[in-house]
């Protein structure tokens, strides 16, 4: 890539970044029994989650940065399959004031937002279970309002929170770098 051309590309990336609608609420603990259906959900998301996904629509994700890939799977899930499609309206990127990154998923079909809570976090679970997602953070599903907030996160319920000593914003985690080699002693 020529210069200018990778100038240009982070450029419109930093004026994209400045239009993410930011989030100012926390979100919820949800409470209450799982019913049967998402017990099965759980189960096929374990045992059979290369399945799971094709039954979603979702391949190959193509996000260069977490939230990116994280939002590729929901919006593959939800174009993919009528059942997600009736449930959730097309995923959007949203932060928070501290510069967490997310996915919004707006619940605007017949089911309460709780068990959208849980078709999400099951779907990622999939995702996980069949490596679509290499990366091992963890990932936190929760109630933003009445929908849902898909973000990567080292502690559950940590949207719209002071970022911890433990949790670098996401802009300032990096990959693990590889360590040195030690250098080998001259035998004498």
């Amino acid at each position: 890539m020529r210069p200018e051309d990778y100038i240009r590309h982070k450029i419109r990336q930093l004026l994209v970044e400045e239009r993410l609608p930011v989030s100012r609420e926390k979100t919820k603990r949800i409470g209450g029994g799982v019913r049967q259906e998402f017990r099965d959900l759980k189960a096929r998301s374990k045992t059979f989650p290369s399945a799971l996904m094709k039954d979603l629509g979702v391949g190959a994700l193509g996000g260069r940065k977490n939230y990116e890939n994280l939002h590729s799977l929901v919006d593959q899930a939800v174009k993919g399959n009528e059942i997600m499609a009736a449930a959730y309206s097309k995923p959007e990127y949203i932060r928070d004031e501290f510069n967490r990154r997310g996915v919004l998923i707006k619940v605007v079909g017949d089911i309460a937002s709780r068990d959208g809570v849980f078709f999400v976090r099951h779907t990622v679970r999939g995702a996980k279970n069949a490596k679509l997602i290499q990366f091992n953070d963890q990932v936190a599903i929760e109630l933003l309002g009445n929908d849902v907030v898909v973000y990567v996160a080292k502690t559950p319920y940590s949207w719209n929170t002071m970022p911890t000593e433990k949790e670098p914003s996401p802009e300032e985690e990096k990959k693990p770098e590889k360590p040195e080699k030690p250098e080998k002693e001259e035998e004498k």
